[in-house]
């Protein structure tokens, strides 16, 4: 049997405070990923630079993800706290979540699911999945048509 290699770890220095907060409370809470996640984050080199980061999974950003052979997922990497949505976030206390962070894209990271399982997941991108559109980006207003003119006075006006 071949051993696995454990990827390098690297977060932004702000990610390594939180992170580090967040193991920290949720050890002492005795929460099942908090030992997994503070090992993770105590193995980290701390970087300054969004350059160094490079294309790591980090907080607050999409990646695209596989877990052993099965379907590709993308999700947002989030704390817990802001954790709203488990159709598009992922939260950093979960197995894959802290599986992740830190992780360059296209290295094997071995972790065990809540029950104990062994798996191996692996960055794909981290890059926002194609149909998803920036809030950042420029909208274009919706069409006037004679039944929706925001500028129409509408009928009190005649």
């Amino acid at each position: 049997m071949r051993k696995s290699v454990i990827p390098a770890v690297r977060l932004p220095r702000a990610d390594h405070g939180r992170l580090l907060q967040l193991a920290r409370l949720a050890s002492r809470d005795d929460h099942p990923v908090a030992a997994f996640l503070l090992a993770e984050v105590d193995r980290a080199r701390v970087v300054d630079d969004a350059a160094e980061q490079g294309d790591v999974v980090v907080l607050d950003r999409w990646v695209t993800y596989r877990i052993d052979d099965g379907p590709i997922a993308s999700h947002i990497l989030v704390h817990p706290e802001a954790y709203v949505d488990a159709r598009r976030q992922l939260s950093v206390l979960s197995p894959v979540g802290a599986a992740l962070v830190g992780i360059p894209v296209g290295e094997p990271m071995p972790f065990a699911t809540i029950e104990g399982v062994p798996r191996v997941v692996t960055a794909l991108s981290v890059d926002p999945e194609p149909k998803v559109t920036s809030l950042t980006q420029w909208r274009r207003p919706a069409p006037r048509t004679a039944e929706h003119d925001p500028y129409d006075p509408g009928p009190s006006a005649a």
